[in-house]
């Protein structure tokens, strides 16, 4: 099984080291590294070449003409891997050295599965330890860890690459199209062991301070300001939309030999038209007043098993 990782780079000289000997201290070592660097101004190229270069590992090194943004420079590094499986990674973190090893033996359990995410441990600049998991904090804060969609703990099966590109980037971005992906066709793994330091400083992509009570008042703020929440969640519910459809004439077109054997392309098309349906359903309902938005949920709570399978917070924040 050959194994890639993909590192997009941007002004990451202070931390790039640490992550690529973390990648290169591994049990199981990776065939490859892809870098695509955005245009840094820094010396973050020359940094990891010579860090691959001392350890006669194969790389490659994009470098972009303009700013492409992160995550159009991860599908630009994603496209350049000849991997079975491809790692992704930022530039500031650290992997523990039984990372790949562990998502390794995910995907020899299961073949055809699609994608792993991994927790994680957040730990600050200097690598210390903060003791706190991200799966937790996710859950505590959305209720469903399905919400937990980094795409630096994420490793997908390159089987499924036609499904996969072009990614729709005016519909989200490459981490949420992996995992859109994976909870469409419910083939998804979550491994609860951390296998990484999520690292947090003020330059991060995405830095996120978890708190439960400033969450809950955020959202309901957004309810008594914003007339339009609603408005905007059905704009929510129909980008998906597309994206399902998406996905659905991709499996349509999918003729990957590994995959094509038996009724597992008719189990993912079944999984495909159930979320359409469902996502339909669903704006249906928030296109009703209050009154008959209620009595649409209650009975689509009795008839519907996928609606019935919502979480009640979920329903509560989406539907009221």
């Amino acid at each position: 099984m050959k194994i890639s990782v993909v590192i997009a780079s941007y002004n990451g000289e202070k931390y790039i080291e640490d992550q690529v000997l973390s990648i290169l201290s591994q049990t199981i070592k990776p065939n490859e590294i892809i870098l695509s660097d955005d245009c840094s101004s820094d010396n973050t190229i020359d940094k990891f070449k010579t860090i691959c270069d001392k350890f006669n590992l194969e790389f490659k090194v994009i470098s972009n003409e303009s700013n492409l943004g992160f995550s159009k420079n991860f599908e630009k590094a994603m496209l350049k891997t000849d991997g079975d499986l491809v790692f992704i990674s930022d530039q500031d973190d650290v992997w523990f050295n039984n990372k790949i090893e562990v998502v390794i033996e995910s995907f020899t359990q299961r073949p055809d599965l699609f994608l792993t995410i991994n927790d994680c441990v957040f730990s600050d600049q200097n690598l210390i330890s903060e003791g706190v998991k991200k799966s937790i904090q996710v859950v505590k804060t959305t209720g469903d860890i399905s919400n937990f969609i980094a795409g630096c703990c994420s490793v997908y099966n390159a089987s499924y690459n036609d499904l996969i590109f072009p990614i729709p980037h005016h519909l989200m971005v490459y981490d949420s199209w992996l995992h859109f992906i994976g909870r469409t066709l419910k083939n998804s793994h979550f491994i609860d062991t951390p296998l990484q330091y999520y690292r947090r400083h003020n330059n991060n992509v995405s830095v996120v301070t978890f708190n439960k009570t400033e969450y809950f008042k955020r959202g309901l703020l957004k309810k008594i300001l914003h007339f339009n929440s609603r408005i905007s969640r059905i704009e929510y519910l129909e980008t998906e939309l597309n994206g399902l459809n998406l996905i659905k004439e991709r499996l349509y077109k999918f003729k990957n030999s590994n995959f094509t054997a038996g009724n597992f392309l008719s189990i993912q098309m079944d999984n495909v038209n159930s979320s359409i349906e469902l996502n339909r359903l669903r704006i249906d309902i928030l296109n009703k007043n209050y009154l008959i938005r209620s009595l649409a949920v209650f009975k689509a709570i009795l008839t519907n098993k996928d609606f019935r399978n919502l979480r009640f917070r979920s329903i509560l924040m989406h539907f009221f």
